[in-house]
């Protein structure tokens, strides 16, 4: 099997989806953001939502030890 690397400016054109079959969708592009958001019946291909990212907490006994936002300059 070939592989493949997308580098560069070929990497705005990759986008993966994410959601589930009558689920709606959101794509996860090559260069890390969340695009075409197609939720609620509402087909929005090319769209960036530029207040998304993913986030992670971590907790001890109940309470919260830390919690990070993954996020960085993706231009």
């Amino acid at each position: 099997m070939d592989r493949f690397l997308y580098t560069g400016e070929r990497t705005r054109h990759i986008s993966f989806p994410l959601g589930g079959i009558g689920a709606g969708g959101i794509g996860l592009a090559g260069n890390g953001h969340l695009v075409d958001w197609e939720i609620f019946n509402k087909p929005n291909k090319g769209s960036v939502n530029g207040f998304s990212h993913f986030a992670i907490r971590a907790e001890e006994a109940g309470a919260t030890v830390d919690a990070r936002i993954l996020q960085g300059d993706l231009t």
